[in-house]
């Protein structure tokens, strides 16, 4: 029923899932699941398009100009709450809708997804930061900056994970400053599917000790160190890949960056 009734209903929409945010392993547990979040997500789909509409004026008002992108609220697998990616020629946001906590998180997700599309849609598919590890870092610090523009005074912890109560990992991030910019600057040229980056912006255990997803703390310290200097969201966004590639490399190469409390 999961596959006949709903998947092949949106073919596009799950072969784009299924490629790099989704499991098909999962699908036996999601539909056994799926009568428990038909009672959420009609509520939880009003809630996120209004959500979505907001970030895009918002991002508007940032000087972003008419925010082009699709919208995709779907129910997955429960793998992942939010991604943004090119359907059928567009720029697409997808959320997920039975991963929405029904909180502040979820216009956070709905925010920093947001700013992935936008910038897939500003760079088009000339100017794509892709390929490389370092672009992925540098487009989730921009993601994680334009939240905490967009939607000011929440903690690092919602900015971070969409949710309150990960104050340890912030402080583990934090105690091992040094480690994880070192292996983030050893891996910038790394090829983004690369074994060697697992964990650094995903939930995979990491064999060094550093803390899973410890890439999206460090690409936040990077970004609002170059917001400080005067840059924009959308002098950010909009570098070319080699523009973008140098300027992550300098300020991981920067010492100083080591040495701050």
């Amino acid at each position: 029923m999961w596959v006949e009734q709903y998947e092949q209903s949106f073919p596009a929409v799950f072969t784009s899932y299924y490629a790099g945010w989704g499991s098909t392993s999962r699908r036996a547990d999601a539909a056994d699941r799926a009568p428990q979040w038909a009672l959420r997500v009609a509520a939880r789909e009003d809630r996120l398009r209004s959500a979505v509409q907001r970030a895009r004026e918002q991002l508007e008002a940032k000087g972003f100009g008419h925010a082009e992108f699709d919208t995709v609220l779907m129910v997955g697998v429960d793998t992942s709450n939010g991604w943004a990616t090119v359907l059928d020629g567009r720029p697409t946001l997808f959320l997920a809708l039975e991963m929405m906590n029904d909180d502040i998180g979820d216009e956070v997700v709905a925010i920093h997804e947001a700013m992935h599309a936008v910038q897939l849609e500003l760079l088009g598919p000339q100017r794509q930061w892709s390929g490389k590890f370092i672009y992925d870092f540098a487009a989730e610090g921009l993601a994680v900056a334009a939240s905490r523009i967009l939607h000011p005074r929440l903690s690092d912890s919602e900015y971070l994970w969409f949710a309150t109560g990960h104050e340890d990992w912030i402080s583990d991030c934090e105690r091992q400053r040094t480690a994880i910019r070192s292996t983030i600057c050893s891996l910038a040229d790394a090829g983004e599917d690369d074994e060697t980056v697992n964990g650094l912006l995903t939930m995979h255990e990491r064999d060094d000790g550093l803390p899973a997803r410890c890439g999206y703390w460090l690409a936040d310290q990077m970004t609002q160190d170059w917001l400080s200097t005067g840059k924009t969201l959308l002098d950010i966004a909009t570098m070319t890949a080699q523009e973008a590639s140098a300027n992550v490399t300098a300020w991981l190469s920067d010492a100083r960056q080591a040495q701050r409390p």
